[in-house]
C-alpha cells in the first residue's frame, strides 16, 4: 500500500470516528467528496470538527465549501484535521496550529511475543519503569 493510500485510510478512520461520535450523541455531521464534518455541541465538545479525507479538487472550492458550512451551522471553534497541508483558513479568521500526528499501520497478523496475543508484555515492557514505582 503506498503512502497516499495509507494517509486516506486513516483519515476516514478518524473521519468514521467523528461520525460515530456525532450520531451517539445526536450531532450533525456532513459527509462530502474530501472532507466529513460535525457540529460538535454541549459540554467541553462545542468545537466543530472537520477532517480532510482526500486531497482531490481545487483547495479554493473547498475551502469555499467549508466556509458555507460554517456560516450555515455558526462555527465559532473550530478545529480542522488537515492532514495534506492544502488549506489556509488564517485569512477567514481561523488560527494555525501544530499538525496531528497520523499513525497508520499494515494490517496483517499481530506479534505473538507481544502481550496483546500472549498475555504477557515484551521484553521492552517488562524492563521499563512503571509509573507507580517511579519516584516524584
Amino acid at each position: 500500500m503506498d503512502m497516499r493510500s495509507r494517509l486516506e485510510q486513516a483519515n476516514d478512520n478518524a473521519a468514521a470516528f467523528w461520525v460515530a461520535q456525532a450520531t451517539v450523541n445526536g450531532w450533525e455531521s456532513v459527509q462530502r467528496a474530501g472532507f466529513t464534518a460535525v457540529r460538535c455541541e454541549g459540554g467541553d465538545s462545542d468545537a466543530h470538527r472537520v477532517v480532510i479525507t482526500r486531497p482531490d479538487g481545487q483547495p479554493g472550492e473547498q475551502t469555499g465549501e467549508l466556509l458555507e458550512l460554517f456560516r450555515e451551522w455558526r462555527t465559532a471553534r473550530l478545529c480542522l484535521e488537515d492532514p495534506f497541508g492544502r488549506l489556509d483558513l488564517t485569512p477567514h479568521g481561523c488560527e494555525a496550529a501544530l499538525g496531528q500526528a497520523v499513525m497508520t499501520r499494515e494490517t496483517g497478523p499481530v506479534d505473538p511475543a507481544s502481550d496483546v496475543t500472549s498475555g504477557r508484555a515484551s521484553r521492552a515492557t517488562a524492563d521499563a519503569p512503571r509509573w507507580w514505582e517511579t519516584p516524584p
